[in-house]
């Protein structure tokens, strides 16, 4: 069951003013809360005994902190009247920051969860982030389609990237227009790319990023086509890509099997949550970016 967003945004709002004066960053989405201390640790909150959404959020929040090289445990909360089933998630409606405190307190058992620094470059990346992450269920992603201009920008990038390489994919050389076709090998290598491009680019505090979107194509070969991209500069998107291909580049191949691999892991981790993205229209997460 999803979270309404009124009733998150009053969550919300309880728990930046029950917090205050605590060293607690909160965040919020559509989907659900972000709270970041470097004293009680990194937790996320649902509403509606969302138990699922909750864990979701937490595994969500806990990857994007690995992309900065940040090892945490995220600890997922459900606001709800509930006492019995799944541990301690559960937090009483009229003592939401206290219960969601006196938890944090004892898991992190004295000791500091998370570097203050950590927890400052985590919510930075959150800030350009967690606020941008899903267009309206069963609505389209606000992102626009490749235009001409960009995809002969993508061709001439992948073409100079590879060089003298053959990319090749399950053991079946491609041509470049497949490695950049919006129905096949694009979805894989912008994820991948955005991955790779994200924590160097957000550690040297520098602006910009892009956002793809991509949608359930059942005729296509990997089942998703890439939708839309929009990006502050299109030059952040074609470096990203190039040195994500030249990464694959060894010996006069370029095997791309490891990038569809974490595609798959990746479609893995939201398939079938109409919280993290519509049906039929899913918004990718936007990634690597600090506008």
């Amino acid at each position: 069951m999803a979270t309404a967003p009124d009733q998150l945004s009053v969550i919300a709002d309880m728990l930046a003013e029950d917090l205050k004066g605590l060293p607690f960053a909160v965040l919020k989405n559509d989907r659900y809360i972000v709270l970041i201390s470097d004293q009680f640790g990194v937790a996320t909150v649902v509403g509606d005994r969302d138990a699922g959404g909750a864990h979701k959020a937490a595994l969500e929040i806990a990857r994007q902190a690995g992309l900065l090289g940040i090892n945490v445990t995220v600890h997922p909360y459900v606001v709800s009247d509930r006492s019995d089933g799944d541990g301690d998630i559960f937090v009483r409606p009229h003592a939401i920051a206290l219960d969601i405190r006196s938890s944090m307190t004892g898991k992190a058992g004295g000791k500091p969860p998370i570097s203050n620094e950590d927890a400052n470059r985590l919510i930075d990346f959150l800030n350009g982030r967690v606020h941008k992450t899903k267009a309206e269920p069963g609505k389209p992603a606000n992102i626009p389609p490749l235009t001409p201009e960009f995809k002969r920008l993508l061709t001439a990038c992948a073409e100079k990237a590879l060089s003298d390489h053959k990319p090749w994919v399950a053991g079946v050389q491609i041509s470049v227009d497949h490695l950049i076709a919006e129905d096949f090998m694009l979805a894989p290598l912008l994820l991948v790319a955005a991955e790779n491009w994200t924590p160097p680019y957000l550690a040297s505090k520098r602006q910009g990023g892009f956002a793809f979107s991509v949608s359930v194509a059942d005729q296509t070969i990997l089942g998703y086509k890439v939708t839309g991209l929009t990006a502050a500069s299109p030059m952040i998107v074609l470096v990203a890509i190039a040195a994500a291909i030249r990464k694959c580049c060894k010996d006069g191949a370029c095997v791309l099997d490891p990038y569809l691999l974490r595609f798959a892991d990746f479609i893995g981790e939201i398939k079938g949550s109409a919280d993290i993205f519509g049906e039929t229209d899913m918004d990718a997460m936007l990634i690597a970016s600090q506008e």
